[in-house]
């Protein structure tokens, strides 16, 4: 079964590209090795980093909407070109615009985590 179509599967290695440092990094120098297991905002600065590159690749890549002369100049209604790529059967769209939501929601979540 293929869970990706066209370039979706750059989300996941993007994702995996950016989030093992930055765990890896997290857990070295902020604990013994353990500290994603008890705090979940690393992951959620990998999701911010993964959204950033996609929005990156994707405008760099993704031909401009009809009117526009340039990459750089998408209005703020279309600033995610439509295309059919997808990963886990979401476009590739919702994954650039959901990652900043999780990752807002896992430094919430952490913050407000009782830890023991």
């Amino acid at each position: 079964m293929i869970y990706w179509r066209g370039r979706g599967y750059l989300v996941g290695v993007i994702y995996v590209i950016t989030g093992v440092p930055i765990v890896g990094l997290a857990d070295s120098t902020l604990g013994d090795g353990d500290y994603s297991s008890t705090h979940l905002w690393p992951f959620g600065l990998a999701c911010l980093v993964t959204s950033e590159i996609l929005i990156q690749v994707w405008n760099r890549t993704t031909p401009p909407p009809p009117g526009s002369t340039a990459p750089h100049q998408r209005s703020i209604i279309h600033p995610i070109p439509r295309s059919p790529d997808s990963f886990m059967f979401i476009p590739v769209r919702f994954w650039i615009l959901g990652l900043p939501v999780l990752a807002v929601g896992l430094a919430v979540s952490d913050f407000f985590r009782v830890r023991p």
